[in-house]
């Protein structure tokens, strides 16, 4: 009778688990769509350490680190915030972009940058567009 008792408690706490899981990606994907400000580092910004999960990305021979949706250039006292460069391919959208059209286009606009979906064997990325 003990082992039911105590699989119960764990079969509940897992789903407790779950709920909050989803809650909480839920309550962040309400956030993105609804347009609330989040805070993204400026241009400009220098700062002395990379955010973690930054990936390295080339774009027309030039070396960048991104990640979120922001890029980072190296500079003298670490990693200086650089607008996204025409042309990067995300896999993710910057947290808060949202759809707009131009000339019967659809694109993705974050901190004035636009970004073109793009289906690319069968996945879809978003390229930072010039327009």
């Amino acid at each position: 009778m003990m082992t039911t008792t105590r699989s119960n408690h764990y079969r509940m706490l897992k789903v407790f688990v779950i709920a909050g899981v989803l809650g909480l990606w839920s309550a962040d994907l309400a956030v993105a769509q609804h347009g609330v400000s989040v805070r993204h580092p400026r241009r400009g910004q220098v700062v002395r350490v990379l955010p973690r999960g930054h990936t390295n990305v080339t774009v027309h021979g030039v070396r960048y680190h991104a990640v979120g949706g922001t890029f980072y250039r190296p500079h003298a006292h670490g990693f200086v915030v650089v607008a996204p460069p025409v042309g990067a391919r995300v896999a993710v959208l910057p947290r808060g972009a949202v759809r707009v059209t131009r000339a019967a286009v659809a694109y993705y606009l974050h901190n004035n940058v636009h970004y073109r979906p793009v289906i690319t064997n069968g996945t879809t990325v978003f390229v930072v567009a010039r327009l």
